[in-house]
């Protein structure tokens, strides 16, 4: 499989379908953004598409599935009603417990080596959508991202 295959499905939705690897977010994340901006979003709501599209795409990668190679995943994106919607699917390892992390903030006082190295980026998920949802149905995650467009 190509790095990202793009399905144009209608003039405002379209799938990107990729497999772990290398690549494959940074080429899934390059099509979304082009046709974000071919939407004509305002930059700074690209801004913000890109930076949760990178945390939950890195997410699946990492996580779901564990660095290995080969793993399918998609992202479909919809825009409606001054609504942008992404569904990032995928099927590695469900959330533990069935729901995503909460996200919250990391406490930033203290010395700058006891800082940790992650756990920033459900935190920024969900500071930057308007809303989001997770399912897993049939060995299939599905994790729905809403953005205002504004």
């Amino acid at each position: 499989m190509d790095q990202a295959v793009t399905t144009r499905m209608a003039d405002r939705r379209i799938l990107i379908e990729a497999e772990t690897g290398t690549f494959a977010v940074r080429a899934v994340l390059d099509r979304a953004l082009a046709v974000l901006a071919e939407w004509r979003l305002p930059i700074a709501c690209i801004g913000n598409v890109h930076i949760v599209l990178a945390e939950a795409l890195n997410n699946v990668a990492e996580h779901a599935y564990g660095f290995r190679d080969g793993g399918r995943f998609s992202l479909d994106m919809t825009l409606e009603d001054g609504r942008l919607t992404c569904v990032v699917r995928d099927h590695g390892t469900p959330f533990p417990e069935g729901t995503p992390p909460d996200g919250d903030a990391v406490a930033l006082d203290g010395p700058t080596e006891s800082l940790p190295e992650g756990g920033f980026g459900w935190f920024m998920i969900r500071k930057l959508t308007e809303d989001l949802a997770y399912d897993h149905a049939d060995g299939c995650n599905a994790l729905t991202l809403r953005f205002a467009v504004v």
